[in-house]
């Protein structure tokens, strides 16, 4: 996944380049920093919530 995150970003900083620098940062904010944080905010909240459920399986199996 951090590949595709890595080629992403730089696809969107290349296409940034050949615009104007207010559209250029625009572009950077809203089509390449927004989605990953996006993304990156949906996997940690994933590994959360499989965290909470060992967590929880654990506490399960070592009461009698």
């Amino acid at each position: 996944m951090h590949i595709v995150a890595l080629a992403w970003l730089f696809v969107v900083f290349t296409v940034a380049l050949t615009l104007s620098p207010l559209a250029g940062v625009a572009l950077v904010v809203v089509g390449g920093i927004a989605p990953i944080a996006l993304v990156a905010a949906l996997a940690l909240r994933r590994q959360r919530a499989s965290m909470l459920e060992r967590d929880v399986r654990q506490r399960d199996d070592g009461e009698p």
